[in-house]
C-alpha cells in the first residue's frame, strides 16, 4: 500500500543522511595516530626472505582510509567540502587533515631517503618524479626557401616526403 498523498512522514525521521565517520577533529587525529601506531607495529614481511626480514610499513592515505573504514573518495569529498568554510570545526578538520598528510609525506620521504623504502616508487607516489620537457623548434615546410638548397638536399626532401619506396622486397 502506498503512503497517502500529502503525508509528512519524512518529518518523523530521527536523522537525515548518513552518520559522520569523524564527529570531531580530535577523533580524526586520534584515529590517524592509532593507524600510525598500527603501521609501525605491523611491518611487512619480505617474501624474498621467506618472512624472516621485516620492512617498515609506509604510512599512506589509502592505508589510513582502510584502517578507519572509509575510502579515499570519501576523504577527498570530505576535504573538498571543507573548502571555503569559516567555522572553527571546519578549520580544525582542515588543519588535522593537512597535518596527517604532512606526517605521511615525511615518513615516506624520510624512509625513501635512507633506503628503507624504494626511492623511485615513493618519489612517484609523492609527486616528486623528475620530469623533463623537451621542446623542438621545427621549421614548418612552408617557411623553407627551396631556391637556396642544393640538388642533393632537394632530392632527400622529395624522398622523405614520398615515404617508403614501393620497391620489391627480395
Amino acid at each position: 500500500m502506498a503512503a497517502p498523498k500529502g503525508n509528512k512522514f519524512w518529518l518523523l525521521r530521527s536523522k537525515h543522511g548518513r552518520d559522520k565517520i569523524f564527529v570531531s577533529p580530535k577523533l580524526l587525529w586520534e584515529a590517524a595516530c592509532e593507524y600510525f601506531e598500527w603501521a609501525e607495529k605491523n611491518p611487512i614481511k619480505d617474501p624474498r626472505s621467506f618472512g624472516q626480514r621485516k620492512i617498515q610499513r609506509p604510512f599512506t592515505i589509502e592505508g589510513l582510509c582502510v584502517y578507519v573504514g572509509a575510502n579515499t573518495a570519501f576523504l577527498r569529498q570530505f576535504e573538498d567540502g571543507l573548502k571555503g568554510k569559516e567555522d572553527a570545526e571546519s578549520k580544525d578538520f582542515s588543519t588535522i587533515i593537512g597535518t596527517i598528510k604532512d606526517v605521511i609525506f615525511t615518513q615516506q620521504y624520510s624512509n625513501a631517503a635512507i633506503g628503507v623504502l624504494k626511492e623511485n616508487i615513493v618519489s612517484r607516489k609523492l609527486g616528486l618524479a623528475d620530469r623533463q620537457e623537451v621542446k623542438s623548434e621545427a621549421v614548418p615546410p612552408s617557411d623553407i626557401d627551396y631556391s637556396k638548397l642544393d640538388d642533393a638536399t632537394l632530392e632527400n626532401i622529395v624522398k622523405a616526403r614520398s615515404g617508403p619506396s614501393s620497391g620489391t622486397v627480395v
